[in-house]
């Protein structure tokens, strides 16, 4: 028997989430890029100024050239973040669209939103409670913060130059990191344990949240554009073997395009369940008798398409299960060569897979990638 529409339909979209998530480490490379040279340029500062116990004045001139520094950093990641998630927005309602008409074999779903309509979605979604400007302002904020608190805490304890440095940058761990700087992945030095530390790790965080939110949030509006022939949403916490206590009981629920419980009665959670959630909404195609077009369930002249439309949920699946049905071509371009070769010996985890930090797509090369499937 064949697989249902929708089944092909999540497949479709599981398939889409790998390039996404590799999108979405990019993005934190560059967003991680622009913190860099903003650490390089604290402890400049820094450096140049004689601080001790008694140098209030030395040190408020300082906190006043820092927090130009930091605010000047953090909108321009703020615009670069914007920029990338509106075209996140419109990449996903393309690509929604596109793998539903691919598998019904006809063009009957569309999206009537104009680019700036899309980017009002984008820069209005909130995420976790606020906007993405919001949050870049408010990181921005506890920078300058930590900033102060520590380095007040350095000159009250009568402490060296290379202390207080430390406590902006941390202590070198002998390793390297990656960060993107003009659209080139570069190596540069990793520390731990400074306030930039805490830094890179709330904007990591931010990143993956946003990306996910923006993303499904645009998915949806696509099946609210298309509620013609989509009924509802099903949530899919199906990325890896680490999905949460929280998503575990959600995967597979479904609900109406008015977040109506369909079978259930849990509220619908929104975009995302939860910070730095990884889940995805998968459409739910009306059937035929729901359609209309009851005469039609019996034709099987089209394979996979019209006689599979009936109105069904996708089944339940694991990564596993599903990277495993991959062709070994899809698997190798999912993982990459190298783990590829070790997730075949016994010695690769699946949680090891969704760490695409070092193959990162820009969202050129993601939307390239759609492009290309859908011809």
């Amino acid at each position: 028997m064949a697989k249902n529409i929708n089944r092909k339909i999540a497949d479709e979209i599981l398939d889409h989430a790998t390039n996404v998530s590799r999108f979405e480490a990019n993005l934190q490379l560059r967003v991680l890029g622009v913190l860099h040279d903003l650490e390089d340029e604290l402890v400049t500062k820094l450096a140049k100024v004689n601080l001790t116990a008694r140098s209030r004045k030395r040190f408020l001139q300082l906190k006043k050239q820092v927090a130009v520094k930091i605010d000047k950093a953090y909108k321009a990641i703020e615009e670069l973040a914007a920029q990338d998630l509106r075209k996140v927005a419109q990449l996903e309602m393309d690509f929604t669209v596109k793998a539903i008409n691919k598998e019904l074999g006809v063009k009957l779903a569309n999206v009537g939103f104009t680019a700036t309509q899309i980017a009002t979605i984008s820069d209005a979604a909130l995420i976790q409670g606020a906007v993405n400007s919001d949050w870049w302002r408010t990181f921005s904020g506890e920078t300058l913060k930590r900033f102060t608190r520590e380095i007040q805490m350095g000159m009250s304890l009568g402490e060296g130059m290379d202390a207080m440095i430390r406590r902006v940058r941390g202590t070198s761990t002998g390793k390297y990191r990656n960060v993107i700087k003009g659209g080139k992945v570069k190596r540069v030095y990793e520390y731990a344990g400074g306030i930039m530390q805490v830094s890179n790790n709330d904007a990591t965080k931010i990143v993956r949240t946003a990306v996910q939110t923006v993303s499904n949030t645009a998915r949806m509006k696509s099946f609210e554009e298309n509620d013609d022939m989509i009924k509802g949403k099903q949530w899919a916490a199906t990325l890896d073997t680490r999905t949460c206590p929280v998503c575990r009981p959600l995967d597979g629920l479904v609900w109406d395009l008015d977040n109506n419980p369909i079978g259930h009665s849990t509220p619908f959670p929104g975009a995302i369940a939860h910070y730095q959630c990884r889940c995805d909404q998968l459409p739910v195609l009306k059937s035929m008798d729901e359609l209309g077009l009851s005469e039609f369930k019996a034709l099987d002249n089209v394979p996979g398409t019209k006689a599979s439309m009936d109105g069904q949920v996708s089944d339940k699946t694991s990564y596993a299960d599903w990277f495993n049905s991959r062709s070994v071509a899809r698997q190798r371009d999912i993982l990459g060569d190298k783990k590829y070769d070790l997730y075949k010996k016994g010695n690769l985890d699946f949680k090891d897979m969704v760490n695409q930090a070092g193959r990162p797509l820009t969202i050129d090369q993601l939307t390239e990638r759609v492009n290309r499937k859908s011809n």
